[in-house]
């Protein structure tokens, strides 16, 4: 039982929730992100599905363990086949860019 009148009770409760649920989202996603330091350096990355020219495909990588299959996003002109491995340029959400491991930076 406080002094203060239901409607700021209520207002401070909302704000405590918010912000409760601001944090546990950004701590949720920071553990549970296995791609969080993914860098083709450490790992290998092979294409499972070919990528085309400027196009879509599928690469496969294991970190910590766990197999991991990624949609990935290659800028060379020629399309790169299945069993290539490649170099992780960038990553957004969980699409990655890749180019052929052969190819210079």
């Amino acid at each position: 039982v406080t002094a203060l009148a239901p409607k700021h009770e209520i207002a401070i409760g909302f704000v405590a929730g918010l912000f409760g649920i601001i944090a546990l989202k950004t701590w949720l996603r920071k553990v549970c992100d296995p791609c969080e330091h993914l860098q083709s350096g450490d790992q290998e990355v092979r294409v499972v599905r070919e990528i085309p020219s400027k196009g879509y495909g599928q690469v496969e990588v294991v970190m910590k363990g766990v197999q991991l299959k990624l949609a990935a996003r290659s800028d060379v002109t020629a399309p790169i086949p299945v069993g290539a491995v490649v170099k992780i340029l960038d990553r957004s959400e969980s699409v990655v860019v890749v180019v052929p491991a052969t190819a210079s930076s």
